[in-house]
């Protein structure tokens, strides 16, 4: 859900073999998540057990903190009131509630994983305000939950983009090599150059965020066999019940 390049369910595919779906807004109207009909169908799809792992690409967009740095757009957010500031202008208001739809959803179809045992994750970037809000606090502190920080300088981009999957179930723990221990001066551990900053606009006025969006196939696939090993592990698990 939320699956902007399919970059991921491509892996996923081909990695595991599974039929995948990809749900996002960009395939047209009909995927559109702030349709309570349409989240409705895709957890009874959880429910029904018609799916068998699921991730989040939840959007990030009000919650970034790029907002914070001028000459970029306003804040929407602040660690005090995560939910969203008051007295937004209209256009504004209506991002935060977007917003906040996608967080409660993305947090809900964490907790029915957690209640059904369905392998899910979700990503966000670390310093997102999106992990300040209280539904995915109490993801946080369950027990079957899991938290793993990982940086895209090390799955071959030119910034580091410090990234947090929270999953339920499943570890991502393969994602934990690809840590960046940097220098002070900023220079790359895994490419011995200076982290691209994700600051502003490129050359054709496309903000640097927005094109740092796709995730890294290397990260991708290794997302993949960590979903493909723990449904081993579950059949193994099963099979051994029969003995």
């Amino acid at each position: 859900m939320f699956s902007g390049s399919g970059h991921l369910s491509n892996s996923v595919a081909r990695i595991t073999g599974w039929v995948t779906l990809l749900w996002d807004i960009t395939l047209g109207p009909e995927y559109d998540l702030r349709s309570a009909a349409n989240r409705r169908r895709i957890s009874g799809w959880m429910r029904n057990g018609w799916i068998v792992g699921f991730h989040l690409g939840t959007p990030c967009n009000s919650f970034t903190r790029a907002r914070d740095v001028p000459p970029g757009p306003p804040p929407l957010r602040s660690d005090q009131q995560p939910l969203g500031l008051p007295n937004l202008r209209p256009c504004d208001q209506i991002k935060v509630i977007d917003g906040n739809c996608f967080m409660r959803f993305s947090a809900y179809m964490l907790r029915l994983g957690l209640r059904l045992v369905i392998p899910g994750s979700m990503e966000n970037p670390q310093r997102s305000r999106i992990w300040l809000c209280p539904p995915l606090q109490y993801i946080r502190r369950h027990p079957h939950s899991h938290w793993q920080v990982t940086h895209y300088c090390a799955w071959g981009k030119p910034f580091k983009k410090a990234t947090v999957f929270l999953s339920v179930h499943v570890q991502l723990h393969r994602l934990g090599g690809g840590i960046c221990k940097s220098t002070k001066r900023g220079i790359c551990q895994h490419s011995q150059k200076p982290h691209v900053q994700l600051v502003g606009q490129d050359a054709q006025g496309n903000w640097l965020t927005r094109l740092a969006q796709p995730y890294p196939q290397k990260m991708c696939d290794l997302i993949a066999k960590d979903f493909n090993d723990y449904t081993a592990a579950r059949i193994a698990t099963r099979f051994e019940s029969y003995f």
